[in-house]
């Protein structure tokens, strides 16, 4: 885009973080280790709890959707609780 004001005069940029694959990676993250740290000849569900930051706000609410994509994608993982700590 050049540099600020070069071809848009009043154009302002931004860097918008995606809080939907931040909270996908930290999920997929988090499981992967889980699985990969238990005895290896086990079948037994993974049982998963996760703390969200807040109920309203876009990052929170964004983070928790990348979680449940991520969740979605394991069979053997129980997604037990969302607890909030604000």
């Amino acid at each position: 885009m050049g540099e600020p004001g070069e071809h848009y005069k009043n154009w302002i940029g931004s860097l918008i973080p995606d809080n939907k694959f931040a909270g996908y990676q930290i999920a997929k993250s988090v499981i992967e280790n889980a699985f990969a740290s238990r005895d290896k000849n086990t079948d037994r569900p993974l049982h998963l709890i996760a703390v969200a930051g807040d109920h309203v706000t876009q990052a929170s609410l964004e983070r928790v959707k990348g979680l449940k994509k991520a969740i979605s994608e394991y069979p053997n993982v129980v997604f037990e609780q969302l607890f909030v700590g604000q």
